[in-house]
């Protein structure tokens, strides 16, 4: 199942007996909706800008 880290909003896959036991431990809420789940991995794939805006600085150096 997927869950959500509650302090950085980070979304993992775990088994159903490990998401179980990190929500129990506190950290960890159950991630249940999955759109926006893809959504969010789509956009994480593109801050490639911050290697294009990285590239001029060094050019320019």
């Amino acid at each position: 199942m997927r869950i959500q880290n509650t302090t950085t909003g980070t979304i993992c896959h775990a088994s159903d007996d490990r998401a179980q036991q990190l929500i129990a431990e506190g950290h960890w809420q159950p991630a249940n909706t999955k759109p926006k789940n893809t959504k969010t991995t789509t956009r994480k794939t593109k801050p490639k800008t911050t290697k294009a805006t990285a590239n001029p600085t060094n050019g320019a150096v």
